[in-house]
């Protein structure tokens, strides 16, 4: 399933469903952003084994064995949970976050960048094949741009055994490919040919693709205005 709930709002949804008085203003907002989503027996609000039941055979809901709200979020595709208290990754708060329900953020310039640097490295973590495709990720003539880009790579991509496509119009050096083996010797890298006809910035997992407006060095530059947005892969 996609996204978690908060406890909360978890029990504004089972009222809401016909199990007591629920806040409209507060569903209402929830519904903005719902998506399938799991919950988890330790909740608060899925005490009563009834309340439990009446979601056994829901296509939108499923149940995980997750045993605190760090385990459930890692059970989602996103890596979020829904709230409406809390501004920080890995939680959406549904009454002000810059994340929409499109999953996706605008940052103009100056902005920190902290939360979209956490999510997407999140969202990386356990994944078996990653793509980079960035037009300008092995520039040739702009060493600042390669250690930047280097910086963010690093911070993004796990270190551990994995298959990584480094794609880039301007070819990978010998001391591009030097660093990253350096950085992590587990990576299984290659470095495909640049294809013309696709979107030049984004990055790709199994399950998802995070299409980037600006190169990946402006995940950590603020001095230009940045745009992620994920998505499913069909």
């Amino acid at each position: 399933m996609y996204i978690a709930l908060s406890d909360k709002l978890l029990k504004e949804f089972i009222s809401y469903k016909g199990i007591g008085t629920f806040n409209k203003d507060l569903i209402q907002k929830l519904f903005n952003y719902l998506q399938p989503f799991v919950i988890g027996k330790y909740q608060k609000s899925l005490i009563d084994p009834s309340i439990l039941k009446q979601f056994n055979g829901n296509s939108f809901i499923s149940t995980s064995s997750a045993e605190n709200s760090t385990d459930l979020i890692n059970d989602t595709i996103f890596k979020i949970m829904l709230t409406d208290d809390n501004n920080f990754y890995p939680y959406i708060n549904i009454l002000n976050d810059e994340i929409t329900v499109n999953f996706n953020a605008v940052y103009q310039s100056g902005d920190n960048r902290d939360k979209v640097i956490k999510h997407i490295r999140s969202l990386l973590e356990n994944t078996a094949n990653i793509e980079i495709i960035d037009s300008h990720l092995f520039p040739h003539f702009n060493s600042t741009q390669w250690n930047e880009n280097f910086d963010i790579l690093k911070i993004i991509l796990p270190k551990k055994k994995i298959k990584i496509k480094f794609i880039s119009k301007e070819t990978a050096k010998q001391e591009h490919k030097t660093a990253l083996k350096r950085h992590c010797s587990l990576w299984n890298s290659s470095y495909p040919r640049f294809n013309n006809n696709i979107h030049d910035r984004y990055i790709k997992t199994d399950k998802i693709t995070i299409l980037l407006s600006s190169g990946i060095n402006y995940l950590n530059d603020i001095d230009k205005d940045l745009t992620y947005i994920i998505r499913e892969q069909n």
